[in-house]
């Protein structure tokens, strides 16, 4: 597991340097307004840049515990480590609801 999450951690790292690149490359791409020419070879450095084995898109993993599965995206935990936590009152704005 913590192969698993040290692995995790390192793709989100490279995301968040390059993400910003991969956002401007993609909207020169698809605006029309440019000259195809000039959106071919953009889109030629992209591919240079971004290469097959590189992932764009980060895998949803507990970050305490590696879980792949009921993965709460806006903690980035698991709903066993959410519930734990918010007993606790680690988590501000969730409390136990009764009905």
């Amino acid at each position: 597991m913590l192969k698993l999450n040290h692995k995790d951690n390192n793709l989100r790292k490279n995301i968040t340097l390059y993400e910003h690149k991969f956002i401007v490359f993609n909207s020169i791409i698809k605006d029309k307004k440019i000259k195809s020419s000039l959106r071919w070879i953009i889109s030629l450095q992209k591919q240079k840049q971004f290469k097959q084995n590189s992932k764009t898109k980060t895998t949803n993993r507990c970050v305490i515990s590696g879980r792949s599965r009921a993965i709460y995206r806006f903690a980035k935990i698991s709903r066993l480590f959410l519930r734990d936590n918010s007993f606790i009152g680690k988590i501000p704005g969730l409390q136990k609801s009764y009905w």
